[in-house]
């Protein structure tokens, strides 16, 4: 097989977002917006958590589900970090957060 007919290639696996179906994505966000619960996505840096979310939030935002973005890396400050806390601590109960 010539390299360049490689699946796993570097540049054909950069072109995925990530791997899962219309359908599941659908599901996901019907899920996260019956949630009565805090959910959040866990995994390494660069495996596609953001990119995901950012997807399923395009799904429940056309559901018309209020929502709000909690973002916090390694250089927040402890005020960021509180602030993110005081949101799940106290979360309103209209809006679903995504993290």
């Amino acid at each position: 097989m010539k390299a360049s007919q490689n699946p796993f290639r570097t540049d054909a696996v950069a072109k995925l977002r990530y791997r899962i179906d219309t359908d599941s994505l659908e599901e996901l966000a019907l899920n996260a917006t019956s949630l009565n619960a805090p959910a959040c996505i866990l995994g390494p840096e660069g495996t596609g958590k953001t990119t995901l979310l950012e997807d399923i939030h395009r799904k429940v935002t056309t559901m018309e589900q209020n929502t709000a973005w909690i973002r916090l890396n390694r250089d927040s400050g402890i005020r960021e970090r509180k602030a993110a806390l005081d949101k799940l601590l106290h979360p309103s109960t209209d809006m679903l957060y995504f993290m």
